[in-house]
């Protein structure tokens, strides 16, 4: 910030004196060298800490989970219980205040039709 004089810059501190025009913008840029430098050597020490494993690892084999997901892809959804699951969703994500009820909610998923590609 300047003071009264365009050429000084501001004090931090009250206990600061202004400092001439030259001075101040030596200041400047001695401040923004020494905070250049600190991040240089932050991005160094980063470098320098420990190579950590990779948290992805491969899952362990659950046969009986690989045995209930085929058997889930061949069976399929049926339309009820589709139907079911829309009605779901839409009571699901209805406004707390709304007048929406769990039977409307089913009432409108079996009268909506939709066309299949």
């Amino acid at each position: 910030m300047l003071c009264a004089k365009q050429t000084r810059i501001m004090p931090s501190t009250p206990t600061q004196k202004c400092l001439p025009g030259g001075v101040a913008l030596w200041a400047a840029k001695l401040y923004l060298l020494k905070k250049y430098v600190s991040y240089a050597l932050r991005e160094n020490q980063e470098d320098e800490m420990a190579i950590r494993k990779s948290t992805i690892k491969q899952a362990p084999p659950r046969p009986e989970l690989d045995q209930l997901l085929e058997q889930a892809r061949q069976t399929g959804v049926t339309e009820e219980v589709l139907r079911e699951q829309r009605a779901s969703f839409a009571y699901g994500n209805a406004p707390k205040d709304s007048r929406i009820t769990k039977e409307s909610a089913r009432t409108a998923a079996n009268s909506l039709r939709l066309a299949r590609a």
